[in-house]
């Protein structure tokens, strides 16, 4: 949740995790008291992604990270493996989240994707295995390889209308998705791109749907109803394979 109060410039920042706060500190404190304040944070341009690679197992949380307000993209790997950390907080002004950012950020409960993301990277939030809710801002074109792969918390998800294709493997595990209606602007779902969606239902989809990858809603088990698109003129043997229901 993003904290609305403004604090003095000169403040230090409190952080709940000494570790992060450990590692901030180190990379980014310039009168060097040992703290790190807001206006140090606000300073910061790009992030390192080295920043916190050697306690990646020890981070739980990086709330603060909403103060760093001059950064405009999370690098490719930057938190991958912080497979204990519950919740982050990103500025506003992120537009860009690289590949692997959150790969397997498995005890993650929730991410807030600030609003003017255009991009978010293949396996971004590979094996996110927590996280419940999740919105993807209207802006993105792309929802790459892998993005939401093992997202099994999600019951539910809105793609946006800036939306234009699904890659491979996108929302695959994706256990607990029961529904998902893709806008007018998707042309493409990628190979696999809802595969083991066990718990999906009801797939919506308009005519703009131009290919289906191989495999694209294999064995989504509880599945009973899809609209497979007119212009769709070949599906392979495996597109529904599994599909008991």
């Amino acid at each position: 949740e993003i904290i609305q109060k403004v604090q003095p410039l000169s403040e230090p920042i409190i952080f709940a995790d000494s570790a992060v706060k450990g590692a901030c500190v180190e990379r980014y404190d310039l009168n060097g008291d040992g703290e790190l304040s807001y206006k140090e944070a606000a300073k910061v341009e790009s992030l390192d992604a080295s920043l916190l690679r050697n306690i990646t197992e020890s981070v739980t949380s990086f709330n603060e990270l909403q103060y760093f307000v001059n950064l405009t993209s999370i690098p490719s790997s930057m938190f991958k493996g912080c497979a204990n950390m519950l919740s982050i907080t990103l500025p506003e002004t992120i537009t860009s989240i690289g590949e692997y950012a959150f790969y397997g950020c498995k005890s993650l409960e929730r991410m807030d994707i600030p609003a003017c993301v255009t991009n978010i990277g293949k396996y971004a939030f590979y094996g996110c295995a927590a996280i419940s809710d999740i919105e993807i801002p209207d802006g993105i074109k792309t929802i790459g390889d892998n993005t939401f792969y093992g997202c099994e918390s999600i019951d539910f998800i809105t793609i946006p209308s800036s939306v234009t294709s699904i890659g491979n493997s996108a929302f695959m595990g994706c256990k607990n998705l029961q529904n998902i209606t893709l806008p007018n602007s998707v042309t493409t779902i990628g190979g696999s791109a809802f595969r083991e969606c066990s718990s999906m239902r009801n797939i919506y989809m308009s005519d703009s749907v131009l290919s289906m990858g191989e495999g694209a809603f294999k064995r989504c088990s509880s599945l009973t109803e899809i609209s497979i698109p007119d212009f769709v003129t070949q599906i392979s043997d495996e597109m529904f394979s599994g599909c008991a229901s």
